[in-house]
């Protein structure tokens, strides 16, 4: 899944019983809660991603931070395709020009998959995150790019479209929504 500037995230937990805080990494990489860069605690918390860069929540209670109840979102920078000197040549008839690809990227195949690995060569592991049994089962909601398709990347983990969530109290389940719409379960 890949955020971009504006999206939204939705944290749905029991109001009163835990809270979000959005952290810097030396924080998340603590779990400490003392000075947060903002703090969501209303139970129903909806945050906007207003500027591409990095993203640390962690849950306000530190022993859930502790079991691993943090998130970590990368949001994409925008990215204007649009060349203003090429307009005119459509308009006249004349074809667009060949998008060029980035060095070290394929094109998407019709099955969207990354090349197997080389033989010596481990894969990168899928984000794979669960949460602690009894936790909770409050989903959350995501509002991300659904309406794009997805390129896979062959950068590190860390650079490509990864969600890293256990969020507070709440088991969660991930939707991608169109244009600010929030879905939930």
């Amino acid at each position: 899944m890949r955020f971009l500037v504006n999206d939204t995230l939705l944290f749905k937990y029991k109001k009163g019983s835990d809270s979000v805080l959005v952290v810097n990494r030396d924080d998340y990489d603590k779990c400490n809660s003392g000075k947060p860069i903002l703090k969501l605690d209303d139970g129903d918390s909806v945050f906007k991603f207003d500027r591409s860069g990095h993203f640390f929540f962690i849950s306000g209670k530190k022993s859930n931070c502790d079991k691993g109840q943090k998130l970590i979102i990368v949001v994409l920078a925008v990215r204007h395709d649009h060349d203003h000197d090429n307009d005119n040549d459509h308009r006249h008839g004349l074809p667009p020009p060949p998008l060029a690809e980035a060095p070290g990227l394929a094109a998407p195949g019709p099955e969207w998959e990354t090349p197997p690995p080389a033989a010596d060569q481990q894969p990168y592991p899928s984000p794979v995150y669960s949460v602690p049994p009894g936790v909770g089962d409050t989903p959350l909601a995501v509002n991300g790019t659904g309406g794009q398709p997805l390129r896979r990347s062959f950068a590190p983990l860390e650079f490509g479209p990864s969600v890293f969530l256990v969020s507070a109290v709440s088991l969660i389940l991930c939707t991608v929504g169109l244009l600010g719409l929030v879905g939930s379960f």
